[in-house]
């Protein structure tokens, strides 16, 4: 395998950066000759948006890449610390920021259905001592999918994203066995 140095790496972000400059100017080329401009737009932004994610992920790369060839320590990336909850008429908001950058995943789902799955987390660890995703979904995904505007597919989203919250404020912790597992760290209520 070949060794990259920071040139290297560099040139393969100039070219991304020229491929988007030419998709860009292609697109303008081609406006012209369209019949269905909703669609053509569509696909424009399409491919202009994934060249901005692959410019965004390489530049993520070449950063870490950086610190990497030069014995820096890469910070370990928690999800919990890039997680910020609200609760606003009776819905309780998670979000939860993507990695290096602004942009970030958003949960929201009722208050009550928070609570509901909260005193369910802690009866569970009071008599199992440990408590793990899919205990709580197997326990609240119809209700989950009743809800919200979640279904089948995406109703663990809500659980992973009310555990993040969770982990963040010190009422659980994962366990020394098994990081998919989590114990109780400190019982106290939230979501009042």
């Amino acid at each position: 395998m070949k060794d990259f140095n920071k040139e290297d790496l560099e040139d393969i972000l100039k070219q991304l950066v020229s491929m988007r400059t030419i998709e860009v100017n292609k697109i303008k080329g081609n406006m012209d000759n369209t019949n269905d401009l909703t669609s053509f737009l569509s696909d424009c932004q399409k491919k202009i948006l994934h060249l901005e994610r692959a410019i965004q992920h390489y530049h993520q790369f070449l950063r870490e890449w950086m610190l990497y060839s030069t014995g820096e320590k890469v910070e370990d990336d928690e999800p919990s610390k890039r997680t910020s909850w609200t609760i606003h008429n009776n819905i309780i908001t998670i979000a939860i920021r993507r990695p290096n950058s602004k942009y970030a995943t958003t949960i929201r789902f009722p208050v009550s259905l928070a609570r509901e799955i909260v005193n369910f987390i802690f009866e569970f660890v009071d008599e199992n001592k440990v408590i793990k995703r899919s205990d709580i979904l197997k326990k609240f995904e119809r209700e989950i999918i009743e809800q919200t505007t979640y279904n089948s597919n995406s109703s663990g989203q809500v659980v992973y994203a009310l555990i993040l919250v969770l982990l963040k404020e010190d009422v659980l912790k994962a366990s020394k066995n098994n990081k998919r597992e989590y114990v109780l760290k400190e019982r106290k209520m939230l979501f009042s």
